[in-house]
């Protein structure tokens, strides 16, 4: 009686264990699967904060791009924004892409408090639908993605050190 009772408990743990595996082998691989959608820049169709409509497409002529997930509300994007516009001359040869969910006059009222005008590299996305929030999996603000030739070549979760980003940016793959 006593092993029997001993071999349900070793078959339930042995299966408890099993199942546990399979799980987490099952949640690597959609996170993997996952990761696979930005590592090239994902489909998306959003307005600018001037009412045109921007896709993936209309930045296929640029070599480097850099999104930028922003929320005006963080001081640490406020801070990168400004390093951004004080370095501007070192991404001029790329297109950097600001986006935030807010909508574009929330976004337009924010640079003018910020007294940030946008050079001709530059664009502000609202992305109000969240397309590119999700399919870039925007954990925080700001988070930088450094996109060459359209495959992801740099991302950053958090503040970056302006001469770091630079670095990226103009680095060759």
């Amino acid at each position: 009686m006593m092993k029997k009772k001993n071999t349900i408990i070793f078959i339930f743990i042995i299966s408890l264990f099993g199942l546990s595996f399979l799980l987490l082998f099952n949640k690597i691989r959609q996170t993997e699967q996952k990761k696979e959608v930005y590592q090239t820049i994902p489909s998306f169709q959003i307005s600018d904060i001037n009412g045109q409509t921007i896709t993936e497409a209309s930045l296929q002529e640029y070599g480097a791009i850099m999104f930028i997930y922003f929320n005006p509300d963080c001081d640490l994007c406020q801070e990168e924004m400004i390093l951004i516009k004080e370095n501007e001359s070192a991404f001029l040869h790329g297109k950097i892409v600001f986006f935030s969910e807010l909508p574009a006059d929330s976004i337009q009222q924010f640079l003018q408090t910020l007294d940030f005008v946008p050079t001709h590299n530059m664009m502000f996305l609202s992305d109000e639908e969240a397309i590119l929030i999700e399919k870039m999996e925007v954990r925080g603000a700001p988070t930088i993605y450094i996109y060459k030739q359209g495959r992801l070549f740099k991302r950053f979760d958090g503040p970056v050190r302006i001469e770091t980003l630079i670095r990226y940016f103009t680095e060759e793959e």
